[in-house]
């Protein structure tokens, strides 16, 4: 029932010194190791945040707080 809408840029992380470390988690994590290694099939994005916006439903009007950065 938490909500959180991020506004900002998106663009694909290509740095292979970022995409082992976010594997490394991504397996401590989940218990599941991708292979990002092709990238045609290379899902990993960064995104640089200008706003959030989160919520706690059903009192949105009661709990909605925004993050500028």
């Amino acid at each position: 029932m938490d909500t959180v809408i991020v506004e900002g840029t998106v663009e694909r992380e290509k740095g292979l010194r970022m995409l082992k470390l976010l594997n490394a988690e991504y397996v401590r994590k989940y218990a599941y190791k991708p292979d990002w290694s092709n990238e045609k099939h290379q899902i990993v994005f960064r995104v640089r945040p200008r706003i959030a916006h989160a919520w706690k439903a059903p009192r949105m009007h009661r709990t909605l707080v925004n993050f500028l950065f």
